[in-house]
């Protein structure tokens, strides 16, 4: 069983005086309970393959070798970081995790049968969507938007895969910067037609988000959901980039859609549990579900990349399990609620 510090130092402190021991909700209670020598203290390193670190929900052996065996497509790559990999991994690669973890909670609302309709928003590379196909024999109809001008090679790969694509402009207020004559500022979509909609780790980079989760509510069934993947504005590195004052809260500001812009500029904010609560339910939505998930980049494996994590500091690792809220992930759920 994983031994929570924290909570036997404070069960050893209330025993005499009787007092029901309470999980922490945030770092605010954290702190007034423990002293900090006592919350970062232990950084002894426990490795990935630790059960105690099973709530980090890593790759399974099965599909960490399906990713390395598949043939990579045209598309599928990351820009070259000598700082970063030996050998130049393919998108899927990079980021096994996410994907992973991102396939388990689409499973858990795509039907897999021909009937059911996907729609993948802001969807380039197509990682997601060649998973569901190839990992998960996922037999639904998948349509995905991109705002990039696709090479004919890649339109026949995603064809042999029955992915459709539709040139999609998300953030219609925003020129898009390409000469790409299908390009829509909507969804060239049906009302009512679609069962779900996925838009992972797309929000972020967009200024206007509000416009395209109103459209997504427009082209879902009633009773149809939304998934979005994002990462997470309380997340642990935040709060001690303002302990230490750092030179930034989330990330290096040349890295985001203040000085990169192009067809997939950087990051424009992050978002908290909240914000996206309101954005759904703003938008006709019912809020139903939100998950916290601790994702790995660059990982899991020697051959390609120079420093992947192979282990978490105790104190790290005792946190982020005691209280999910500050993992680097998070996921919500919105419904369209059946109002007829």
């Amino acid at each position: 069983m994983f031994d929570n510090f924290f909570l036997r130092k404070k069960r050893e402190r209330e025993v005499v005086s009787g007092k029901t021991v309470t999980t922490p909700k945030n770092i605010h209670e954290l702190l007034s309970q423990h002293r900090w020598e006592e919350i970062f203290s232990d950084s002894s390193q426990i490795p990935l393959s630790d059960p105690a670190l099973s709530w980090l929900e890593p790759p399974s052996e099965d599909f960490m070798r399906y990713v390395l065996e598949r043939t990579p497509l045209g598309f599928d790559g990351v820009p070259p970081d000598e700082t970063l990999y030996k050998r130049q991994p393919t998108f899927m690669l990079a980021q096994i995790h996410r994907l992973w973890v991102t396939m388990r909670i689409i499973q858990q609302f795509a039907e897999n049968r021909a009937d059911f309709s996907l729609l993948d928003v802001g969807a380039f590379p197509f990682s997601l969507d060649i998973i569901l196909r190839e990992y998960v024999k996922f037999s639904g109809d998948i349509t995905v938007t991109t705002n990039w001008n696709l090479e004919e090679p890649w339109i026949f790969a995603l064809k042999q895969r029955s992915i459709t694509v539709k040139y999609t402009n998300l953030d219609p207020f925003v020129g898009s910067g390409i000469d790409l004559p299908e390009l829509k500022n909507y969804l060239d979509i049906p009302d009512n037609s679609v069962d779900l909609v996925v838009c992972t780790h797309v929000i972020e980079h967009l200024y206007h988000p509000y416009c395209m989760i109103k459209d997504i509510f427009r082209v879902l069934k009633p009773g149809g959901k939304i998934v979005i993947t994002t990462d997470n504005a309380f997340m642990l590195s935040a709060f001690f980039n303002v302990c230490n004052l750092n030179d930034y809260l989330h990330e290096p500001v040349e890295g985001t859609a203040a000085m990169s812009f192009h067809q997939w500029r950087g990051h424009n904010r992050f978002y908290s549990c909240q914000d996206l609560k309101t954005l759904l339910e703003s938008a006709g939505f019912r809020f139903s579900q939100v998950h916290y998930y601790e994702l790995l980049y660059n990982s899991f494996n020697n051959e390609f990349f120079k420093h992947p994590v192979r282990s978490l500091p105790k104190w790290k690792a005792e946190i982020l399990k005691m209280m999910p809220a500050y993992r680097n992930e998070i996921v919500v759920i919105g419904e369209k609620v059946n109002t007829g």
